[in-house]
C-alpha cells in the first residue's frame, strides 16, 4: 500500500489489525493457570506472556508483559522462503 501512496491502509498496530488471537489466549491462559490449577502458584510461567507482573532491577524497570499485535502476527504466521 505504501507504493501506491496510501500508506494508512498499510497493517500496523494503528491501521488495519491482524491479531495472533490464539497466542494472546495461549499466553492469558498461561498466566491465569497456575491460580486455577494450583493454588499456591500464582506467578506466571514467564514474565513477558500475558501477565502483570513487572520485573524491577535496582529500582528499574528490567522487564514488562510484551502485547502481540500485527507484527508479530505478520512476523510468526506468514513465511517468506527464498529457495536458491
Amino acid at each position: 500500500m505504501s507504493a501506491l501512496g496510501r500508506p494508512q491502509d498499510m497493517f500496523s498496530d494503528t491501521a488495519i489489525q491482524l491479531q495472533p488471537i490464539f497466542a494472546q489466549w495461549v499466553q492469558n491462559t498461561h498466566a491465569l493457570a497456575p491460580s486455577l490449577t494450583a493454588p499456591g502458584a500464582t506467578t506466571s510461567t514467564s514474565l513477558t506472556w500475558g501477565g502483570s507482573e513487572l520485573l524491577a532491577v535496582g529500582g528499574k524497570v528490567a522487564m514488562l508483559p510484551i502485547p502481540l499485535g500485527t507484527a508479530d502476527f505478520l512476523v510468526h504466521h506468514i513465511h517468506f522462503s527464498f529457495d536458491t
